[in-house]
């Protein structure tokens, strides 16, 4: 493998850390970290030396911790001993979260278990970029976007969501199948539940928006919760006249029976 002279990341919209392993890059190369990144070196697991924005010489003398750690040989193109990561500082928005199973959440008005999946997007920002690293690669063992991606839903997000939405059809006193007029209210309220959980890894949580709760209709129990809504929603329209009609069926249906049972 041929070691870099320059070492660089041009990041893409939306990634969020970039890699270069131990024994890629050669002593004496050029790091270039731009606007809105920083390059961090890790050995051993442990964060030592970061680079802001600029043109930087990889040498012992400006990273004065690896070189306390290690014993490095002089001249030559010494393969650099740690390994590099740019992580992007700037807002990246439009990250994607979803549950991959369904979530069994039990209705508070008809007591009825209801499985759903939701959707949504949030933006975050890197803030404290050692707390950050040392989750991701040590805690994680996240080392592309996807993968913290997939960290961030699994280990926060979805758990917080769960949560949240449960509580919030207690305390406004609505069934399941309300829920997406509610849309707005859930991701602002999931947002300030979650944005202490996201600082604890050094993570700024922007934006968390819910976009879609998806209830499957083939289900029993939602099909049992349509059918109670519907009666509600008709004994408000008739008033007395649903009780008067309640009873006609009734009696119309013990009719019934007993006309089966004279034939039989």
């Amino acid at each position: 493998m041929a070691l870099l002279d320059v070492v660089q990341w041009d990041n893409k919209p939306g990634e969020v850390i970039n890699r270069f392993e131990e024994g890629a890059i050669a002593l004496g190369s050029q790091l270039i970290v731009k606007e809105g990144q920083e390059a961090v070196f890790f050995k051993n697991g442990q964060a030592l030396d970061s680079f802001g924005p600029g043109r930087h010489t990889l040498t012992t003398g400006n990273v004065p911790i690896l070189e306390k750690l290690v014993n490095l040989p002089f001249g030559g193109k010494t393969p650099f001993p740690a390994e590099v990561y740019y992580i992007n500082k700037t807002e990246i928005p439009n990250l994607k979260w979803g549950t991959k199973q369904p979530m069994q959440l039990l209705d508070p008005v008809y007591h009825i278990p209801v499985p759903i999946r939701a959707f949504g997007s949030y933006s975050i920002r890197l803030t404290e970029i050692r707390s950050f690293l040392i989750t991701a690669i040590g805690t994680w063992q996240a080392f592309t976007t996807d993968a913290i991606g997939t960290a961030l839903r699994d280990q926060l997000i979805i758990p917080g969501i769960q949560d949240l939405v449960a509580e919030f059809m207690i305390k406004q006193d609505i069934t399941i199948l309300k829920l997406p007029a509610y849309y707005d209210e859930i991701g602002a309220a999931c947002k300030v539940k979650l944005t202490g959980d996201f600082a604890s890894y050094g993570i700024e949580l922007i934006r968390l928006a819910v976009e879609s709760i998806n209830i499957p209709d083939d289900d029993e129990n939602v099909k049992r919760l349509k059918k109670a809504l519907a009666d509600k929603a008709e004994m408000n329209i008739m008033g007395d006249d649903y009780k008067t009609k309640r009873t006609f069926d009734t009696m119309e249906k013990a009719a019934s029976n007993e006309g089966m049972a004279g034939g039989m």
